[in-house]
C-alpha cells in the first residue's frame, strides 16, 4: 500500500490541498491506498494540461468533438476487463474479468453515452455478476440486444445495391446512433432544420432513446 498523487500533464504530482483520503476494501474494511486531494490549483492545471495536449478543442465542431470522445469511450471498452476489475476491488466482489461473449458486446456497442456510460455499465455488471466472470447477461439490456446499424453496400453485382432512399435510412439511423438520439447534434451534422429531421424519423421509423 502506497500514497497515490495526482496526474497531471504526464507526471505524477503532489495534490496542493494538504489533505489526504484512505480507499477502502469494503469486503474487509481494509485501506487499499492512500491518496492526496486535489486542491483548486491542481484542478486549474489539469484544464490548462487538457487544452494544451488537444488545441484544437476549442475550435472543434459538435461532431467533431462527439467523435473524438466516443472514440476515448470505445479505447475505454478495450480495457473493460481491468475497468471490471476495479469496479470487483471497490464492490467487493471477487470478479476476475468478462466473459469472451461480454466483451464482444462492449467493444461492438457505439457508447453514444461515452465514458460516464460505460461507467455506469461496468459498476452495474459487476453489482448483478453471481460468477468469477462478468456475463452478457449481467450487462444492461440495450448493451445485450444492441446491433449497429449499416451504412454503405459494398458490392459490384448490381442487383445487391439498394435505393438512395434506403441509404438515406440507414445513414439517419446511423447518426441518431452515434449521438445517442440527441436529435440537435444530429440535425447539425446531418445539414436538416429539426422539422426536416422529425419528418424523417417519422417516415424511416427510426427511434433512438436518448442517452441518459
Amino acid at each position: 500500500m502506497g500514497e497515490a498523487s495526482q496526474f497531471i500533464a504526464g507526471r505524477l504530482a503532489e495534490g496542493t490541498s494538504g489533505q489526504t483520503d484512505d480507499v477502502m476494501d469494503p469486503s474487509n474494511g481494509q485501506v487499499i491506498q492512500t491518496v492526496t486531494l486535489a486542491g483548486a490549483a491542481d484542478v486549474d492545471a489539469a484544464v490548462s494540461a487538457a487544452a494544451a495536449a488537444y488545441p484544437e478543442w476549442s475550435g472543434a465542431t459538435p461532431a467533431e468533438r462527439s467523435t473524438l470522445i466516443t472514440e476515448f469511450a470505445r479505447l475505454l471498452g478495450e480495457r473493460a476487463a481491468d475497468l471490471a476489475a476495479v469496479e470487483s476491488r471497490q464492490a467487493g466482489k471477487p470478479i476476475k474479468g468478462l466473459s469472451p461473449a461480454a466483451a464482444e458486446k462492449l467493444l461492438s456497442y457505439t457508447w453514444p453515452g461515452n465514458v460516464r456510460e460505460l461507467q455506469n455499465c461496468m459498476e452495474r455488471a459487476v453489482a448483478l455478476a453471481r460468477f468469477e466472470e462478468v456475463a452478457v447477461d449481467d450487462l444492461p439490456e440495450k448493451i445485450r440486444d444492441y446491433k449497429s446499424s449499416h451504412v454503405l453496400v459494398a458490392a459490384s453485382d448490381p442487383t445487391e445495391l439498394v435505393p438512395m432512399e434506403e441509404v438515406e435510412r440507414r445513414y439517419v439511423a446511423r447518426v441518431m446512433e452515434a449521438v445517442g438520439g440527441n436529435k440537435t447534434l444530429a440535425a447539425r451534422i446531418l445539414g436538416l432544420d429539426r422539422k426536416t429531421l422529425y419528418r424523417k424519423l417519422d417516415r424511416y421509423g427510426i427511434q433512438v432513446e436518448p442517452s441518459s
